[in-house]
């Protein structure tokens, strides 16, 4: 069985649990958008509904044209893993949501938006 390194604790690739981002979208308007959705917990294959609240989330976004990606903002999963930014930038970017690795949880990136 593989195992890998989360800092400096060994684990079992059984005990690795998946993010999962079962939706993510976008609203714009003339002078803001906002990204919302929801991410949850996968583990052997299927959703476990075990709770990400709490847990950290990093918008980024770019800006049409660019293949760079920037750091924007911080948030945190809410109540049964829903998310919402509200941002100042709108038309000519495109955003994302990452989940950094956390615990038990592998980080996951959410589809372009």
């Amino acid at each position: 069985m593989p195992v890998f390194w989360l800092g400096h604790v060994r684990v079992w690739a059984s005990g690795l649990r998946r993010a999962h981002f079962a939706s993510a979208y976008i609203t714009r308007r003339s002078s803001w958008s906002s990204v919302s959705g929801q991410v949850t917990d996968w583990y052997n294959g299927q959703v476990s509904f075990s709770s990400l609240r709490g847990l950290t989330l990093h918008l980024y976004y770019r800006p049409k044209g660019s293949t760079t990606w920037h750091y924007y903002k911080t948030g945190t999963v809410g109540s049964n893993g829903f998310f919402h930014f509200s941002e100042a930038k709108s038309h000519g970017y495109y955003f994302k949501v990452v989940l950094p690795a956390q615990g038990p949880f592998l980080s996951c990136t959410s589809p372009t938006r």
